[in-house]
């Protein structure tokens, strides 16, 4: 990895540049290919910005992910320890994204089952874990509207007065809705 500092308006010790060099280059161990990593030293010349008048940018370039990071603080060297920390935290975060990681879908899981139910009894793949009684209300269509909107709810159950039925108006995209109404066989 390329290190390149750069700096308008001061000018920069070689604790410094030594203190960047050592610091950068040890963020190869991620194995993130980076080609360059810019980093920029500004100084406030406005004596009111006082504590974060030193800024320094690191920005990666060239191939591999764009990561920039900033800090200011009072001096050129505890700001760079700031901007490198949070450099750090991104370059660690694309690693640790890049990793191959086995993520076992619910297909692949097996069925556990409790030591009670694996006596001889057979047992459904779904459980009903809750039940609910409801009265249908007769109403129109636009009662129904508004009984959904203000349970805020995605459906709601209701006998149709157009036709007797049971129904169920239920959301769609928007402010659309749709009416599913059952045949009694």
């Amino acid at each position: 990895m390329e290190i390149q500092i750069h700096s308008k308006t001061s000018h920069l010790s070689d604790p410094f540049k030594e203190r960047v060099q050592d610091r950068l280059s040890r963020m190869e161990r991620f194995g993130i290919k980076i080609d360059r990593v810019d980093v920029e030293v500004n100084l406030e010349q406005n004596p009111r910005h006082g504590d974060g008048a030193h800024k320094v940018q690191l920005t990666s370039r060239g191939s591999g992910p764009l990561i920039r990071a900033e800090a200011a603080n009072s001096d050129n060297i505890s700001a760079f320890d700031m901007a490198a920390e949070k450099f750090e935290l991104q370059l660690r975060k694309v690693h640790e994204r890049s990793k191959d990681v086995k993520h076992v879908s619910l297909k692949e899981m097996p069925l556990a089952t409790p030591a009670a139910i694996e006596s001889d009894e057979v047992v459904d793949d779904y459980q009903i874990v809750r039940e609910k009684s409801l009265i249908a209300e007769k109403m129109s269509r636009q009662q129904a509207i508004d009984a959904l909107e203000m349970l805020d709810h995605d459906f709601y159950l209701f006998i149709d007065e157009q036709n007797n039925k049971p129904s169920v108006m239920y959301r769609r995209r928007g402010y659309s809705y749709g009416v599913i109404a059952f045949e009694i066989s």
